[in-house]
């Protein structure tokens, strides 16, 4: 579904952020992305979506091909109207506005699509995440930090995704939130089948739900495997994932 060969990226025109990156996300699957801060997670997500050129960043080399079609270059909404929808790190929700108008704006990346036709039905959303339907009519920026990242799941959902890139949807979360919300992404792709792209730095808990993982270093692909693997080889854990 997602085939991601050989990308050379930068950024401010020196600044190397990615050297050679090739990445494989089949349909329905869930795949790890992980790695350090500053290893180039992020950059690689950005890259495949389209947002790397808004921040002065540069493809050098490479190819992204999203069901077949080649798609690097394409300018960002272009992307996620064809369904290759990304999850900011740090939950950018709309905090002026309420939950369900955070999760009605998402559908802007319908235009175009068949489903743009259809009114916004908030319900499957909802039966996910109760916490949000409690407080549709509330401000997001009142929200926890959990039922934020709820929330920026959401409007992902709404956008009719084929795959969600998620970026470090652990960051400042308490443990327990933690195991809840990858619970919900776990659920997600089993329910719907739509693939994930997850990067974090917390490797239990993301390799907990994937079906392979890739670990990133210095902008590289160093390692990648099936989950056991990479959380049992010791010299994995001692190197790149923190010593677990």
């Amino acid at each position: 579904m997602l085939d991601v060969v050989d990308i050379e990226a930068n950024y401010h025109g020196s600044v190397h952020a990615l050297s050679g990156v090739s990445v494989r996300l089949a349909a329905g699957q869930i795949v790890a992305l992980l790695g350090p801060n500053g290893a180039g997670k992020t950059t690689l997500l950005k890259t495949i979506s389209g947002l790397l050129p808004l921040e002065d960043g540069r493809i050098k080399a490479g190819t992204v091909h999203f069901e077949g079609c080649a798609v690097l270059g394409w300018p960002a909404h272009r992307v996620a109207r064809a369904g290759l929808i990304y999850v900011h790190e740090g939950r950018n929700i709309f905090t002026t506005l309420t939950v369900e108008e955070n999760l009605s704006a998402a559908t802007y990346a319908l235009t175009g699509r068949p489903e743009a036709a259809r009114k916004p039905d908030f319900d499957p959303v909802y039966a996910l995440f109760p916490e949000l339907a409690e407080r549709r009519d509330q401000k997001a920026g009142y929200l926890s930090g959990g039922e934020a990242q709820m929330l920026s799941i959401g409007r992902a959902l709404m956008a009719a995704p084929k795959v969600i890139l998620l970026d470090e949807p652990s960051l400042g979360l308490a443990p327990k939130m933690v195991t809840h919300i990858f619970s919900l992404i776990a659920r997600i792709n089993q329910e719907t089948g739509v693939a994930v792209l997850v990067a974090d730095q917390n490797a239990f808990a993301t390799l907990a739900i994937s079906d392979y993982g890739y670990v990133l270093e210095q902008g590289r692909i160093v390692l990648d495997g099936a989950p056991d693997k990479l959380l049992t080889d010791e010299n994995v854990q001692a190197a790149y994932l923190g010593g677990i």
